[in-house]
């Protein structure tokens, strides 16, 4: 039986931009501003070896400045201007199925498109759940070297309820003090978002009432989905972990497999000689958190794994509380 093959009518690396360009469209991480392209990122990503020290400045202490005087014997101290670094590192992964699949539902004409929309969904997802394995990762290391600043826990396991709204809200911005504005958008689940457009109808506008495709609540961007998860150890009290974060808390950049993006492999002996096809697509990116150094190699040498990623001891804060708009706030819906 004859077998669409993408090789065969698409350039590899053309193929590769295709679905890189499929996956901007449909993360609803990067159109909020969560994740940004970021050029140091972008760079390091493009060229060899798997992982990069990313450079920043750090922020001098304000206050009052000098007062100036007309003695010559009186000599200013400048401020001085330091250069932090944080630790990037490479993910290196793959998908792969059956190429039949498309064969059964795609024509030549269309094969591209249906496979690169097929490849992006399921990138999208695994972008999303590395993200996810480190915001894990930041808040375990949080909570064991520097006193849980990052978490606002309002849940409770006696009496009524605490659900996410206004008030929890209000008080979780306490946690980034006079820096609270930074704050922009809400990474939950649907449970929590949906108690939400119960409870306060009136505070939401919709997504095609908006320029950005999202709809917001209280002029937060509300970013939904159900693979941020709940602990459901006590179901009568689930604890949800809802990320109130800033633009730009995670920076991103693509490299490439060049011609090894894409590649399709013949079985000739499976079906009993009928043969069966797999197409494989490779991806690196780094996506990294602002203010953070990733500290830990992989266990393999090559690609940490989301297991690794969640991990406190993968994580270490280099850059004080304030310059990292991230607050993970705990409700029980």
């Amino acid at each position: 039986m004859s077998t669409t093959r993408l090789t065969d009518i698409v350039q590899v690396e053309s193929f590769a931009k295709i679905v890189e360009g499929k996956i901007t469209e449909n993360s609803k991480l990067r159109q909020s501003g969560i994740v940004v392209p970021d050029q140091r990122i972008i760079k390091k990503a493009q060229t060899a070896g798997f992982n990069g020290v990313l450079p920043f400045w750090k922020p001098t202490n304000g206050g009052e400045a000098a007062t100036m005087s007309d003695n010559p014997e009186e000599a200013g101290t400048p401020s001085k201007v330091q250069q932090g670094s944080m630790t990037a590192r490479m993910l290196q992964r793959a998908l792969a199925f059956e190429a039949m699949d498309i064969a059964d539902y795609a024509s030549d004409s269309d094969a591209i498109a249906y496979a690169a929309s097929e490849f992006a969904r399921l990138w999208v997802a695994d972008e999303e759940s590395a993200i996810l394995a480190i915001l894990a990762g930041l808040l375990a290391d949080n909570a064991a070297n520097d006193g849980g600043d990052m978490i606002h826990n309002a849940s409770v396991a006696t009496g009524s309820q605490v659900l996410l709204g206004g008030t929890v809200l209000g008080n979780a911005r306490k946690q980034m003090g006079d820096a609270g504005g930074e704050l922009k958008y809400l990474f939950a689940h649907s449970d929590v978002v949906n108690n939400l457009r119960i409870a306060e109808p009136n505070a939401f506008v919709p997504a095609s009432q908006t320029n950005i495709g999202l709809e917001t609540y209280q002029g937060y961007v509300v970013v939904e989905t159900d693979n941020v998860g709940v602990n459901d150890t006590d179901p009568d009290y689930p604890v949800y972990t809802t990320y109130f974060t800033g633009s730009g808390l995670f920076g991103y950049g693509a490299g490439s497999f060049g011609s090894e993006a894409l590649a399709q492999v013949r079985d000739e002996f499976a079906g009993n000689f009928s043969g069966k096809e797999t197409i494989i697509s490779r991806r690196r990116y780094i996506v990294h958190p602002f203010g953070f150094s990733n500290i830990e190699a992989p266990t393999n040498g090559v690609s940490q794994a989301n297991s690794e990623l969640d991990n406190a001891a993968t994580w270490n804060r280099v850059i004080s509380r304030k310059a990292i708009p991230l607050v993970a706030v705990k409700t029980n819906g």
